[in-house]
């Protein structure tokens, strides 16, 4: 009886120990810090892998180009942030546990009325690691100004904007005219009307 009292005391000791070590490892794990790529120095990024969302210290202004500003839904399936020409989205971790699921990238407008219309691609998750993003499908932008590359990093989803040249923001405005059954006219007339239909918030896609 004493002993089996004993051997249940070492057991209870035991299990306690190796909750206290699992406690501490998940609250490691917690507040583990990734470093995003294209990161200036001061600018480290902090993720939470279990409650999806990320914060940036600032040593330098916010921007993206032509005072560009995110338009998003209170409602989106995940959290944006920008650093420059690039913007973070973080889908939130419930998305994460599916095998496939699409997400929405917010109309992204500037001050001068230009903007770059909503989109939407598709995310495959790796069931390996389900807080790491597998490969995305992205879709065309016809924006004649900007170029947007997405790129697939380990815990957001990377937008990048550039500018493009002027002939080829001409070419891309062309084409998108002729698509659309405009009449062309000279290079500058089709920029303009391009701009003023995609300043109405026109999407792309």
């Amino acid at each position: 009886m004493m002993r089996s009292k004993k051997l249940l005391i070492i057991a209870a000791v035991i299990i306690f120990l190796l909750a206290a070590v699992a406690a501490v490892y998940w609250l490691e794990f917690r507040n583990q810090e990734f470093q995003l790529e294209d990161t200036s120095p001061g600018q480290q990024v902090r993720i939470d892998r279990l409650t999806p969302t990320i914060s940036f210290d600032y040593n330098q202004p916010l921007f993206i180009p032509e005072d560009f500003r995110v338009v998003s839904d209170p409602l989106m399936d995940a959290e944006i942030y920008t650093r420059g020409d690039t913007l973070y989205l973080v889908p939130n971790h419930a998305l994460l546990q599916r095998a496939e699921y699409t997400l929405t990238i917010p109309r992204i407008e500037s001050q001068s009325g230009q903007s770059i219309g909503e989109h939407t691609l598709t995310f495959r998750t790796d069931r390996r690691q389900s807080s790491r993003l597998g490969f995305i499908r992205d879709l065309p932008v016809h924006n004649p100004g900007y170029s947007i590359t997405y790129l697939e990093d380990q815990d957001a989803f990377v937008v990048r904007i550039t500018q493009v040249p002027v002939e080829e923001k001409r070419l891309r405005a062309r084409n998108y005219l002729e698509k659309n059954g405009i009449k062309p006219g000279q290079n500058d007339v089709k920029f303009e009307i391009l701009r003023s239909v995609e300043g109405r918030g026109a999407s792309a896609g």
